[in-house]
């Protein structure tokens, strides 16, 4: 049972209000569209550089969707990842998590 199944089953109980259920959905949804944004952008750099996709992304960035949520927001629909030193001045070989760094958003 996913997470949203869960809160419809509360929902359903009386456990939690409509009100609840409504507001958890759209934090569950929002944290999902951050997390695909940041998983997309990724597989893209690393696409660029001819590179697989070998592990998880908390494993690779070293941070959780939510560490980027409390630093960089939510976001807004297709919003695009801006890193204060452009990917392309890296060197060849650079660490993703060194690239990717919250403190380089």
């Amino acid at each position: 049972m996913n997470t949203i199944e869960k809160l419809t089953w509360q929902k359903k109980a009386g456990i939690i209000s409509e009100t609840q259920y409504r507001e958890s959905v759209e934090a569950l949804t929002s944290e999902e569209s951050v997390r695909n944004m940041i998983k997309e952008a990724l597989v893209d750099l690393l696409a660029e550089k001819k590179k697989a996709k070998e592990n998880r992304t908390i494993n690779l960035l070293g941070y959780t969707v939510e560490d980027f949520i409390q630093v960089c927001g939510q976001g807004q629909g297709d919003q695009q990842i801006d890193h204060k030193i452009p990917v392309t001045w890296f060197k060849e070989g650079a660490p993703i998590d060194v690239i990717w760094h919250l403190q380089n958003l």
